[in-house]
C-alpha cells in the first residue's frame, strides 16, 4: 500500500511529535501519531484544511512511503466510528482513536478522512 504524506520540514517526517504536542481528530495530545492519506490530492486536502489559510504552507514537503502487503493494516471504517465523529474537534473522535491506541491494534489503521465544509460550498 501507496500512503502519501505532506509535513513541515522544520521538523522530523514520521515521528508523530505534532500529534503528540497537540493531538488530532483521532488522538489526544501525548499520543504520538503520523497520518497519511492513500493518495497524494487526500494528503493535500488534509494539509489544506489543517492550515486553513487558502494555500499550502511554504515549509510543507510531500514524501511518500510503501507499506509491505504483508502488513496488517486495520479499518475503521465509518459504520464503527462513534456518532459525531466528523463534527469539528470531535470528543468521540477523539476518544475512539485514544481507546484503538489503547489496545495497540496494528501500527497499520486505516481511519475515513473528514475535511470541514462551509456553508453555501456544495
Amino acid at each position: 500500500m501507496r500512503l502519501f504524506r505532506i509535513a513541515d520540514s522544520r521538523h522530523p517526517l514520521w515521528d508523530g511529535q505534532g500529534a503528540l504536542r497537540l493531538g488530532g481528530r483521532f488522538n489526544s495530545p501525548d499520543q504520538p501519531v503520523v497520518s497519511a492519506a492513500l493518495t497524494y490530492a487526500g494528503a493535500l486536502l488534509e494539509i489544506l484544511a489543517q492550515a486553513r489559510i487558502g494555500k499550502l504552507p511554504r515549509q510543507q514537503v510531500f514524501v511518500m512511503a510503501e507499506i509491505p502487503d504483508h502488513l496488517a493494516i486495520e479499518r475503521a471504517d465509518r459504520s464503527r466510528l462513534p456518532p459525531g465523529w466528523d463534527q469539528p474537534e470531535s470528543p468521540s473522535a477523539r476518544a475512539f482513536g485514544d481507546q484503538w491506541l489503547a489496545e495497540q491494534r496494528p501500527p497499520y489503521s486505516w481511519f475515513p478522512q473528514w475535511w470541514p465544509v462551509r456553508s453555501g460550498m456544495r
